[in-house]
């Protein structure tokens, strides 16, 4: 046999065949690292400005008296139980809460009116009166709450007090202050 010759040309390439159907893809890979954060933006423009506040009044001081010590009353006569003196401004509101704890002493059948007066510098400003009546003999305990707004009519302190008059309907035979509050609270 002889020599191989030559390789021929290459001829053309023939017509592209069909693609075949797509394999399964493959698993996911890991996550890379993050990347460093980028550079803070710009600070953006300014808001509006918000609406201004309400005209409500605030709180510029509270006053308290505070006592617990029994305090005898003497029937039919009004005793001071609480004093207060804030410092206040024409036109201030002075909200005033008050509370006592009234004991009397009385035997069967026993009716009894309480008056509570509320004064600024002498003046009376409020009054609270409480009728009770009973069957059971010894000492009775009745609370007087109130609540009373005042307006200020001048500048400088101004004593307020709380008194209690107990007045025997029948049958009463002595009576007490005993827990009572007074609190003032100015707001401007």
């Amino acid at each position: 046999t002889g020599a191989t010759g030559e390789t021929g040309l290459t001829g053309p390439t023939g017509a592209m065949g069909i693609t075949g159907t797509t394999g399964t893809t493959g698993i996911t890979g890991t996550t890379g690292i993050t990347g460093a954060t980028g550079v803070t933006g710009s600070t953006g423009i300014t808001g509006p400005t918000g609406p201004t506040g309400g005209a409500l009044p605030s709180i510029a001081a509270i006053t308290a008296n505070q006592a617990t010590a029994s305090l005898p009353i003497p029937l039919n006569t009004e005793t001071t139980i609480n004093t207060i003196s804030p410092a206040v401004t024409t036109g201030d509101n002075i909200k005033l809460d008050l509370n006592a704890q009234v004991a009397i002493v009385a035997t069967a059948n026993w009716a009894v009116s309480i008056v509570l007066n509320l004064r600024r510098g002498g003046t009376l400003i409020n009054q609270v009166t409480i009728t009770r009546t009973g069957q059971a003999a010894g000492t009775q305990r009745i609370l007087i709450p109130n609540t009373f707004v005042d307006v200020a009519p001048a500048t400088g302190s101004a004593p307020y007090t709380v008194s209690v008059t107990v007045v025997p309907v029948t049958n009463v035979t002595s009576a007490a202050a005993e827990t009572r509050n007074l609190n003032g609270i100015r707001f401007i």
